[in-house]
């Protein structure tokens, strides 16, 4: 049952980065940022701004129990080390999100700087290739 969740997070995660993933790929990934930051913003106007708190939350929610399954599944010490490298990443990324997210509720940036999009391709290029390589060792090491 463990592996079957395993299995479906890390296809969600591989269709949910896939579109970025192909636009960083492809050396143009600006506009797809844009509509990102275009639909953060509509979504701010459309409830208070706090609930970003409750997003990141929840992205670290589904991060925990995504890699704590990814260590309590599979037993590969590549897998587990590059798992322990994302983690180090993502620890990184959601602290800059978090202390950005602090700056624009306190009116010192504007949404648009809440995201670091640097940050953000690498945070994507990580999650992409590490769901796509627990697929590969769900499929063919278990």
């Amino acid at each position: 049952m463990v592996t079957i969740l395993l299995g479906l997070m890390a296809a969600v995660l591989l269709t949910t980065y896939s579109i970025y993933f192909v636009k960083i790929i492809q050396g143009s990934p600006q506009e797809f940022e844009l509509n990102l930051l275009n639909a953060l913003q509509n979504w701010l106007q459309e409830s208070r701004p706090t609930t970003l708190w409750k997003l990141l939350w929840a992205s670290v929610l589904i991060e925990v129990i995504y890699f704590g399954l990814v260590f309590i599944t599979l037993t590969n010490p590549v897998t587990l080390a590059l798992t322990v490298m994302i983690i180090i990443i993502e620890t990184w990324h959601l602290l800059v999100i978090s202390i950005n997210i602090r700056h624009f509720l306190a009116g010192r940036i504007s949404s648009t700087n809440i995201f670091n999009w640097k940050l953000e391709r690498i945070s994507a290029l990580g999650f992409f290739t590490h769901s796509l390589i627990v697929l590969l060792t769900l499929l063919w090491l278990t």
